[in-house]
């Protein structure tokens, strides 16, 4: 088999992949409409990845605090452990909470017209979304909240270093391949 003719049907798909994002248009009411396309520009969420990679390898501290939980979990007395204050538990708790009543919304919204995207279409066009109805009816817009919601969790690494503990490789690299992954 020859390899260019495995790959032609590709290739001359491939400028006009690049020079047409966002291929499909966004939903008209999404908060910031006007950013859309720097932030699905490929290049937004791996260069904010970058930054994000190298500022947390830059502030994470030298120390090896633990948290509270480990801290139990090996025997260390609990006066060995640096408290939080109640300011910074409490703003832990409401970002939190932020978190947790956002992602069950797109849930509660998502789930319905992906239902109903599957019971009214074949496997095929529904998994293909051809006639673009579950990204008219949910994922466009939801879809695209929750691409920027990755953006927002960096709060987490921030809260970490806050608290005078080092972030792990896995919850940075955790951070930094949300956005990708999502944005894709």
């Amino acid at each position: 088999m020859d390899p260019n003719s495995f790959f032609s049907p590709i290739a001359h798909m491939l400028p006009s992949i690049s020079t047409a994002y966002p291929t499909t248009p966004p939903p008209s009411n999404l908060p910031f409409l006007q950013l859309y396309p720097i932030f699905m520009d490929y290049r937004f969420p791996v260069l904010f990845a970058i930054i994000y990679v190298v500022s947390v390898s830059i502030l994470n501290p030298s120390s090896n605090n633990v948290s509270r939980i480990v801290a139990m979990q090996k025997g260390l007395k609990a006066s060995s452990v640096k408290k939080s204050s109640d300011s910074m538990t409490t703003f832990v708790f409401l970002h939190n909470l932020v978190l947790f009543i956002f992602s069950f919304a797109a849930f509660a919204n998502v789930t319905p017209a992906l239902v109903k995207n599957y019971t009214t279409h074949s496997f095929t066009d529904a998994y293909c979304d051809r006639d673009g109805s579950f990204w008219d009816d949910a994922l466009g817009y939801w879809g695209y909240l929750f691409y920027l919601s990755k953006f927002y969790e960096v709060i987490d690494t921030i809260i970490i270093i806050l608290k005078s503990r080092r972030s792990s490789l896995l919850q940075t690299y955790h951070h930094a391949g949300a956005m990708i992954t999502m944005w894709a």
